[in-house]
């Protein structure tokens, strides 16, 4: 399957092994072995892929989907904008 992951200029995924298409969330939990410290990143002191992590699909917010529930097809594009913080 055609879809890429893409985190600032870094291509993160570049496609899907499986025949059933995965959600935002599985997608950005595959990358957690392969690339852990920017997985951490997205997390909570939990673990869990924080809900306001800025995440796109071909150029639209998943808040106006289902969120990390959004089920992604062929050809999806998702995006996710690195976190900054500092002060």
């Amino acid at each position: 399957m055609d879809i890429k992951l893409t985190c600032g200029s870094e291509i993160v995924v570049a496609g899907w092994p499986d025949e059933i298409l995965p959600t935002v969330e599985q997608l950005l939990n595959s990358t957690r072995s392969s690339r852990p410290q920017l997985v951490a990143t997205w997390c909570d002191e939990q673990g869990r892929l924080r809900e306001s992590l800025p995440v796109f699909i071909n150029g639209e917010h998943i808040r106006f989907r289902k969120g990390l529930k959004t089920e992604l097809k062929d050809g999806d594009e998702v995006y996710v904008i690195p976190l900054i913080a500092g002060g």
